[in-house]
């Protein structure tokens, strides 16, 4: 019955374009891979992305297992057996693009949008001329209808999304952008995409690089203070590598990935500025006074240059604390639970001035 929907020429010319869609998805999937992702913990799941996955995914679904019962069951009701094959193959990468396009922090591939709207032409015209043919409505009225309007709303809303492409929602900072910009050529060259491994991934540093980063002199001034001195104390580097700008519908906020470096251990935090407002506000004078903290921006809040400039003088200011030569970091409340540190009692020894 599908045989009459669909006439042999259109199932050629479609079986076409599954194909070459295929390969130049499987070869964008291919170049994309090696790049920087957002940790999983991470990921922001904006409502148009969850919309069109599902949608995708759908497809693949009921394109699978159509082809599936026409194996087993030799159905003549379903399509030709290759076109369902390579129908299926195509919204499986389709699905697959979404999902590592979106955790790359990626535009749309243009040929995807292309290709959702291409395949929902192909099948509107398919749709209009079932509706001619009341007789095809009569064999297995029920099943089909599910089956077509499915579909039609899926192809649809991935049309729709192609049109109009989701706002982008995370943001990385310029250092991971321009490890992706590093990782792409140009056209010009014998490969689109480097292959060499890359260095680390979105939010953290490559372990080669923390050893150098944790080996280099501190370069930060001390500010001067008469008191008491800390016996020992615990040797810390720390770094903010990157932030993430996220939106949801109640409040838009901006958190900063804080990577802490011990002799023994590394760990990461993420933390909003108003947190680091608070851990300010916990510690003593002397420390409050920085010239690396930033002040408080009231516009502008989410523009990219402003953030990372507050990134560096945050992760300045993080640095200034941990290795100021009176103030130990294991024994204040408000750095430990910011940074989550363990938390030592304070052994001091007083100073004797003459």
């Amino acid at each position: 019955m599908l045989e009459e929907i669909y006439p042999a020429s259109d199932d050629i010319f479609v079986l076409v374009v599954d194909v070459i869609f295929a390969l130049a998805a499987g070869w964008w999937v291919y170049c994309i891979r090696p790049l920087p992702k957002t940790y999983l913990s991470e990921i922001i799941f904006p409502f148009q992305f969850c919309v069109r996955g599902l949608a995708s995914l759908w497809l693949m679904l009921l394109t699978s297992l159509s082809f599936l019962a026409d194996c087993f069951y030799a159905d003549p009701t379903h399509l030709v057996r290759p076109l369902m094959a390579a129908e299926g193959l195509v919204w499986l990468f389709s699905t697959m693009l979404i999902w590592m396009e979106h955790r790359r922090s990626l535009q749309t591939f243009p040929l995807l949008r292309f290709f959702w709207i291409f395949r929902w032409s192909i099948f509107v015209k398919t749709f209009v001329g079932i509706l001619h043919e009341p007789r095809l409505w009569t064999i297995k009225a029920v099943s089909l209808d599910v089956f077509l309007v499915s579909v039609l709303g899926c192809m649809t809303i991935l049309a729709v999304a192609a049109v109009w492409p989701q706002k982008e929602i995370t943001t990385s900072s310029p250092e991971v952008l321009a490890l992706t910009r590093d990782r792409l050529r140009s056209f010009t060259g014998k490969s689109f995409i480097a292959k060499a491994p890359p260095s680390g991934t979105y939010g953290s540093i490559g372990l080669s690089k923390l050893k150098q980063l944790f080996s280099e002199p501190s370069t930060i001034k001390h500010a001067s203070f008469d008191g008491t001195i800390p016996l020992s104390k615990l040797s810390l580097k720390i770094y903010i590598p990157s932030w993430t700008i996220s939106r949801r519908a109640d409040a838009s906020f901006v958190s900063y990935k804080i990577l802490i470096v011990s002799p023994d251990e590394t760990w990461s935090v993420r933390r909003r500025f108003s947190d680091f407002v608070h851990l300010r506000e916990g510690l003593p004078d002397y420390l409050r006074k920085s010239q690396y903290f930033p002040d408080k921006s009231l516009f502008k809040r989410f523009d990219p240059k402003l953030i990372d400039s507050r990134r560096t003088r945050l992760e300045k200011y993080l640095n200034f604390l941990v290795s100021h030569p009176h103030f130990d970091a294991q024994t204040s409340l408000p750095l430990c639970d910011f940074l989550e540190l363990v938390r030592q009692p304070a052994k001091y020894t007083l100073l004797i001035q003459d």
